[in-house]
């Protein structure tokens, strides 16, 4: 349910219409209150490749939710942009803004999303993202080292989102 104007439009101008489904809502996994966190998995995968982090980030205060990109696990092929329909599932979710999580393909994704939707978008982890995918530069980019561990990860998302302001 996109609501950010009369015309349905998803994203942060109501006035630009997104093309994209206010009724669809990607299939995910969620779990926890708070602040928002969106997982967004790579080519060679689906949402099931953030199982073993989802529980562990919510009981850190976080709404977290990890969703299929369409054409992967059970979200339909739609023919829509993806980063499209990131945003209408996040307006029919009710989130307003998020902490954008992406793995490669999913981290292009993410990139677009905060491009289009900057307001949106608190902050971005990103993981081998294909930064070509974006025409937009995002202020405070940086370079990590590769995580080599899911722990490492983990690590590394709870220090993030203990640094966000709410």
């Amino acid at each position: 349910m996109c609501e950010a104007g009369p015309s349905g439009a998803c994203g942060e101008d109501a006035a630009v219409n997104y093309g994209c489904d206010a009724a669809a809502v990607l299939p995910l996994d969620g779990e926890g209150g708070g602040p928002a966190i969106v997982l967004l998995h790579a080519g060679i995968a689906d949402r099931s490749m953030w199982s073993e982090h989802v529980a562990a980030v919510a009981a850190g205060g976080h709404r977290v939710v990890a969703v299929d990109l369409p054409g992967f696990g059970d979200a339909a092929a739609s023919g829509a942009a993806p980063w499209l329909e990131v945003l209408a599932t996040t307006d029919g979710l009710g989130i307003d803004r998020a902490v954008l999580v992406g793995n490669s393909f999913g981290g292009a994704v993410a990139l677009r999303v905060a491009a289009l939707a900057s307001r949106r978008v608190r902050a971005l982890l990103l993981a081998q993202a294909m930064p070509h995918a974006c025409h937009t530069l995002i202020a405070g980019a940086g370079h990590l080292a590769p995580l080599e561990t899911p722990d490492a990860f983990r690590t590394l998302l709870l220090e993030l989102l203990a640094g966000l302001d709410d």
